[in-house]
């Protein structure tokens, strides 16, 4: 059984509490509400730590322009709604008004319909994977992941790689930033030069930015952040201007287009700085709002949010929706093959116990683990039926038993 040995002892069990799934959502609250738990990177961190702290194993952070989510297993969700509230402006009673709760198979469930694009605002979403990986990386870095998380976290994007070469979900516009560019080519005259003004370089502005010259080639495109060096980075390898943050409110002035994709808790655009002196169009990306609400009334403006952007874009995406049975298939396929998985991790401690025993006996364990690896791959067995078999043939049940008592 050595080499049955190998491939499972790598792995510890898992954690005996429930895995749950804490979050908000486009779906469970609109933008103002949902704006109250959004997290900015420095309180993502700060929730990371203190997720650490407090014992919490294997937990992570999603937290993007249309949802916050916790993952993570805890005694109960309580745990978690009382830990994301410590970290953003929403009260408990916000969350229980707003948000929702999925356990063990529903939150794996709910997570891998996530990271294919199936509960996104755009239906295949293309960022969501991206962020998802980010998510994971965090986990990692802030010491939250284990055997478990690392799993997790490749079978996630294993399945979103499947839904994206075996259907047509992502074809098209399916993104937030591929939006606000296919948004701008069909409302705004291209019939002379039109100068667009990106302010955010992160993830979002990124995308923005690579969106923007690939559907809108012909305008004259700048970019200022609030961090000069992230913007340079971003401005070299794209070939586009980079201006100061001292210089805003005159970029604004001059823009035909403005988007925002700050990410800011407040809004980085006031009313007191836009000069009425043309139209323009401004699109804000962010979540929470970070253009104020007041500037829609202001002459000749057009102000355009997160979630109108996506209903218009919705409104488009009727192709895709026949490719949804395909999806959720994949995802239902890939969820059996990580619970298997899950299962096998059950008689992780009964097998050491096993080896333990069988120690010294060398090449014993050497011609039974031959004879097993050949059984198993000539009689096409299951990873399900080979897990019961392994149970049965070596007792595995009885020795946990045993080895609790």
């Amino acid at each position: 059984m050595a080499i049955i040995f190998k491939a499972m002892t790598d792995f510890s069990p898992d954690n005996r509490l429930p895995f749950f799934c804490i979050g908000i959502s486009h779906i469970s609250a609109n933008a103002q509400r949902r704006g109250k738990f959004a997290l900015s990177m420095d309180a993502q961190i700060a929730l990371l730590k203190a997720a650490k702290r407090k014992g919490f194993e294997n937990l992570f952070v999603l937290a993007t322009c249309n949802r916050t989510e916790i993952y993570g297993f805890a005694a109960s969700a309580d745990e978690l709604i009382k830990l994301v509230c410590q970290h953003v402006q929403g009260s408990i009673s916000d969350f229980r008004r707003d948000g929702y709760v999925h356990r063990d198979q529903h939150a794996f469930q709910h997570l891998f319909r996530v990271g294919v694009g199936l509960e996104s605002q755009i239906l295949g979403d293309n960022q969501i994977a991206i962020q998802l990986k980010r998510s994971f990386s965090m986990a990692k870095k802030y010491g939250n992941n284990g055997a478990f998380l690392n799993r997790l976290a490749a079978i996630t994007a294993q399945t979103s790689k499947c839904v994206k070469s075996e259907t047509g979900l992502s074809h098209g516009i399916s993104s937030a930033a591929s939006a606000a560019a296919a948004y701008i080519r069909a409302h705004a005259d291209f019939s002379e030069s039109k100068n667009i003004l990106l302010f955010g370089a992160g993830t979002m502005g990124k995308a923005t930015c690579e969106s923007l010259l690939k559907q809108v080639p012909s305008a004259t495109l700048a970019l200022i952040n609030r961090s000069q060096d992230r913007a340079e980075k971003l401005g070299q390898k794209y070939g586009i201007t980079v201006q100061d943050i001292s210089r805003l409110k005159l970029e604004i002035e001059s823009a035909d287009i403005v988007i925002v994709a700050t990410g800011a808790q407040r809004p980085t655009i006031t009313k007191d700085m836009i000069v009425q002196n043309k139209p323009r169009l401004i699109i804000d990306l962010s979540m929470p709002r970070n253009v104020a609400p007041d500037i829609a009334h202001l002459p000749g403006i057009t102000l355009v949010h997160l979630d109108a952007l996506m209903h218009t874009i919705n409104q488009g995406l009727q192709n895709r929706r026949v490719h949804i049975p395909r999806a959720e298939a994949i995802v239902g396929e890939m969820q059996q093959e990580f619970q298997t998985w899950r299962a096998q991790r059950k008689y992780v401690p009964a097998l050491k116990v096993l080896k333990a025993k069988l120690r010294g006996d060398e090449p014993k364990i050497k011609k039974l683990s031959a004879r097993f690896a050949v059984y198993l791959k000539s009689n096409a067995v299951s990873a399900g039926e080979s897990l019961k078999l392994t149970s049965d043939i070596f007792r595995l049940e009885q020795i946990l038993d045993d080895h609790a008592a």
